[in-house]
């Protein structure tokens, strides 16, 4: 059984573009890491070095807004080596 455990939450900074009205376009960079252990039949637990990123992180997303609501879908990655998905709802006021 594989597990996931975040050991630095990944840190970003970047800028949000406002292309039109209803669609805002944003990016940013920072470090982050991510630790994938493994656990096996005697309960012991292996760090996997391969699929264990650390270093630069990069994110881009896209933001529509449809009335007060607001849709986020957007990718990161640590090291360029694991992509996250990411998608949200927000309320705008």
């Amino acid at each position: 059984m594989a597990k996931f455990q975040s050991a630095i939450p990944p840190i970003t900074t970047g800028l949000v573009f406002r292309t039109c009205d209803w669609l805002s376009l944003s990016a940013g960079v920072g470090y982050g890491s991510r630790t994938l252990l493994w656990e096996d039949s005697s309960l012991n637990w292996a760090r996997v070095s391969d699929r264990s990123p650390r270093g630069i992180a990069a994110d881009i997303a896209l933001h529509f807004r449809i009335r007060s609501f607001r849709l986020y879908a957007g990718v990161s990655t640590a090291a360029f080596r694991i992509c996250d998905y990411e998608f949200g709802l927000g309320f705008c006021f």
